[in-house]
């Protein structure tokens, strides 16, 4: 999904215009990239969490050859963001969503100001 999809669907899920919708899809894309820059990690309960991590420096490697590069090709440490996708979040992605539905467990509400 793009950005100008997930847009449209806060549009039509929230029934708000899609200034309204951009400006809060943007709103919170800015949030989470401040707290991520500022070192802290994002939690959405139920979706995943957003934080940062430091990778080390390495090696580099061919892979198809699996051996170093001939010219010993150091990669600098770098910092990584990772999402740790959260429980309704994983059960969807393996397809247990409906037990959810069913019983009544999952319950979603996009409030709009």
């Amino acid at each position: 999904m793009k950005k100008s999809e997930l847009i449209t669907k806060v549009a039509v899920d929230a029934e708000i215009s899609k200034a309204k919708a951009e400006a809060e899809v943007n709103s919170l894309i800015n949030s989470v990239t401040e707290e991520l820059k500022a070192g802290g990690a994002v939690a959405l309960t139920g979706f995943g969490t957003f934080q940062v991590k430091e990778r080390a420096a390495r090696t580099g490697r061919t892979p198809k050859l699996v051996r170093t590069s001939r010219s010993g090709g150091q990669i600098n440490w770098m910092y990584s963001i990772t999402l740790r996708g959260g429980v309704f979040i994983s059960m969807s992605a393996s397809n247990h969503s409906e037990d959810f539905f069913e019983k009544g467990l999952l319950i979603l509400h996009l409030s709009t100001r």
